[in-house]
């Protein structure tokens, strides 16, 4: 059975086969459209899968380091000196410098009295010097301590040492725990 179809003023007959073709090729053109739109789609997703696997990742990372106690923040403190520094803080005509070592057997004890001390109201200003640090260890003793110094590059620590200092000299020193404590107590 043929169909007749008009086309400006033209008449042009499809045979069976005619047909059968045209809809083949309508077929695969939209089979082509389809295909085309499905792999867009994938290509969104797999792009997608993608970002958010990337995203993750730094969020766990980032998540994974905010929990972190060992970080390695800067913390400025100003009460933490160094050697060099005991006897120019201007800012006070006297104060008290405890000069410890971290791996003193005294340290956790001289921490609690710095703690202690430092939350007092109305007391003598009190700074330490960690003679464990690096830029500190040009100011350890290796013969025995000197501590009545008038230049700072001149001190020398043996043991965890407190000392008064009253306008920019050395005038009390304490070198024994007990001595440390009566002092800060």
């Amino acid at each position: 059975m043929a169909k007749v179809k008009a086309k400006k003023s033209e008449i042009v007959v499809e045979t069976k086969k005619d047909i059968k073709k045209r809809e083949k090729q309508v077929k695969l053109q939209n089979k082509k459209e389809v295909s085309e739109t499905e792999t867009e789609v994938r290509r969104f997703v797999c792009i997608l899968i993608v970002l958010l696997a990337v995203i993750g990742v730094f969020y766990f990372m980032a998540s994974r380091g905010s929990n972190n106690t060992n970080t390695n923040e800067v913390v400025i403190q100003y009460d933490d000196i160094s050697v060099g520094m005991i006897l120019n803080r201007k800012e006070y005509s006297e104060y008290y410098v405890l000069a410890y070592f971290n791996d003193s057997e005294n340290y956790t004890d001289l921490n609690r009295l710095y703690r202690i001390y430092r939350n007092r109201d109305s007391v003598t200003k009190l700074y330490t010097v960690n003679l464990s640090d690096s830029i500190n260890k040009d100011f350890i003793a290796t013969e025995g301590a000197k501590l009545n110094v008038d230049n700072a590059a001149d001190f020398r620590f043996a043991t965890d040492t407190l000392l008064y200092i009253k306008d920019g000299k050395v005038s009390k020193t304490y070198t024994t725990f007990k001595a440390i404590e009566n002092v800060l107590k």
